[in-house]
């Protein structure tokens, strides 16, 4: 189903979610109950709770159901899409690179 709003109000019960896409810029806002929300690929999970925001920054898909009984959201259209990215997973390689301080060999090794 392909729902094309700027402004709607969802309600989903225990069990219920549904995917956003190209829902970049949008605003999630709990009116009950807490939100459980992934973004696709994204390093952690947010727990919106009533009269709480959350506004999608990404270009990945988003995942949206209630962490309890049920959730209702308020769900306002992209307003501002300029922040909206889709950033590459750094490599664990990477990251071990960057804690030891040695996030310059990295750059040095990708130019060689």
């Amino acid at each position: 189903m392909l729902i094309d709003a700027r402004h709607a109000r969802l309600h989903l019960e225990k069990g219920d979610h549904v995917s956003l896409k190209g829902a970049c810029g949008t605003r999630l806002t709990t009116v009950s109950g807490i939100a459980w929300i992934t973004v696709d690929r994204g390093p952690w999970d947010h727990l919106v709770g009533p009269g709480e925001s959350f506004v999608v920054t990404s270009k990945r898909a988003v995942l949206v159901g209630p962490l309890f009984a049920s959730v209702t959201l308020e769900v306002q259209g992209a307003r501002d899409t300029a922040s909206c990215s889709v950033r590459p997973r750094p490599t664990m390689a990477a990251k071990l690179l960057t804690l030891l301080g040695l996030e310059d060999r990295l750059a040095q090794d990708a130019r060689s």
